[in-house]
């Protein structure tokens, strides 16, 4: 009989209207060693009153408030509630998500004696409330080439979704990005599928219901905010992988995203985040043929003096994108 421990983290930020369901959905889990830290990331609204309601009842829950100096956002929240747990075993979960009642058991009788890492099942997407179901996530969890796949978002699974060995975590050298705002849950998957060269563990059935609204954590509504955090996200990832071979995939994909971002911030007029990319990465990008480059500058020179220079770059066709 299993009896391992596992730590569910979630980063809170006025939840007060939505947790209710969450926590309900984890007290009902038909495996029942489980700790539940939930970390405040700032809230003004009652998030840590309706909490201390179920501390009250359950002593499997906890309450702790993100640390001053600790970055605000759900990375550092995420973070800080890893340091806290005592779990053989770690599934991050969001504050307006929903567990189906067998998921910490199943994935945890798949990952028991067994050499996986982690499991992954499936997600469903709904709005509103559970019974307005939009669809599955992802049908196919399951890639010959993982780290590709997830790059280019060909393989998508959200951090609700895994249940993690600690062990395997500790080895990380970091965890999620405290800097990022946007793009963090892809840029860590990304990072642990790089190093990965075993078998994951899948189960093809939802067992997990992820909300669709534009209040999340860590997406607002300035969509130029977020794709700064998602070129940042990419930028990291590629330090990260351009030392250690990476495939020929892997540099199309980097190529062709840095480039598509640079064409669109000349478009639409913002030189300034054009010429940050064009200095960082794409001047500095390995793989760019010199002749590439100085039509990357031209072109620019193009867009500022006269506000068009498209024909510099045509023939330039790229395929990506998982935003």
């Amino acid at each position: 009989m299993n009896t391992s421990l596992v730590s569910i983290i979630i980063p809170a930020y006025n939840r007060a209207h939505l947790i209710k369901e969450t926590l309900d959905s984890i007290a009902a889990q038909t495996y029942k060693n489980w700790e539940c830290i939930i970390v405040d990331d700032g809230s003004t609204d009652d998030t840590e009153k309706i909490v201390n309601q179920y501390i009250k009842q359950d002593s499997r829950f906890q309450f702790h408030s993100r640390p001053s100096n600790r970055s605000k956002g759900g990375n550092a929240a995420r973070n800080y509630g890893y340091e806290l747990s005592k779990g053989e075993f770690i599934n991050w979960f969001d504050s307006d998500d929903i567990m189906e009642p067998t998921k910490i058991e199943l994935q945890l009788n798949r990952l028991t004696g067994s050499d996986f890492d982690f499991s992954v099942c499936q997600t469903i997407v709904f709005e509103e409330n559970i019974n307005n179901i939009i669809g599955i996530r992802q049908e196919n969890l399951y890639s010959e080439k993982p780290f590709e796949s997830y790059l280019t978002g060909d393989l998508v699974w959200l951090i609700l979704a895994p249940i993690w060995r600690k062990s395997f975590l500790d080895k990380m050298d970091s965890l999620f990005d405290e800097t990022l705002k946007a793009s963090q849950e892809w840029e860590f998957f990304s990072r642990v599928l790089f190093k990965y060269n075993k078998e994951y563990d899948i189960i093809n059935k939802p067992l997990v219901f992820a909300r669709k609204h534009t209040n999340s954590i860590s997406h607002g509504n300035d969509i130029q905010v977020k794709t700064a955090h998602y070129i940042t996200a990419r930028k990291k990832l590629y330090l990260f992988v351009k030392n250690n071979n990476p495939s020929k995939e892997t540099i199309i994909y980097f190529g062709a995203y840095f480039t598509s971002k640079f064409k669109n911030y000349l478009k639409y007029k913002n030189y300034k985040a054009a010429f940050n990319l064009l200095l960082d990465p794409l001047l500095g990008f390995r793989y760019f043929k010199l002749i590439f480059k100085v039509k990357l500058i031209f072109g620019m020179v193009l867009f500022v003096i006269f506000g068009k220079g498209e024909s510099v770059f045509s023939g330039q066709k790229y395929k990506f994108d998982n935003e």
